[in-house]
């Protein structure tokens, strides 16, 4: 018979928050204004892209404030918080950016 022993496992099921989430169009750019309750990844997604797919917009980060350029039209972007776990945080916008 093999003796066992009990082992202690952290489970991580809290849920981050994302405590500020501001998109503001300038020019051909979109400020990224992003706070999030933990350090984690911040990610975007374009679904008006043909093939969407998420991008880190920083990682082990608790902010992201920068720009991104974007080409002229609709844009529907995903914004998510995610750690480490897989437990994740999201909100959606839709900017519009002229030519």
């Amino acid at each position: 018979m093999v003796a066992s022993r009990p082992v202690l496992i952290d489970v991580d099921v809290s849920v981050p928050e994302i405590t500020k989430g501001e998109l503001t169009v300038s020019g051909k750019s979109v400020l990224f204004d992003i706070a999030v309750s933990e350090s984690l990844m911040i990610q975007y997604i374009d679904l008006d892209e043909s093939v969407p797919q998420y991008r880190a917009l920083c990682t082990a980060c608790s902010s992201f404030n920068k720009e991104k350029s974007f080409k002229p039209g609709r844009h529907r972007l995903v914004i998510r918080a995610i750690d480490s776990a897989g437990n994740a945080d999201s909100f959606e916008q839709t900017v519009y950016l002229l030519q």
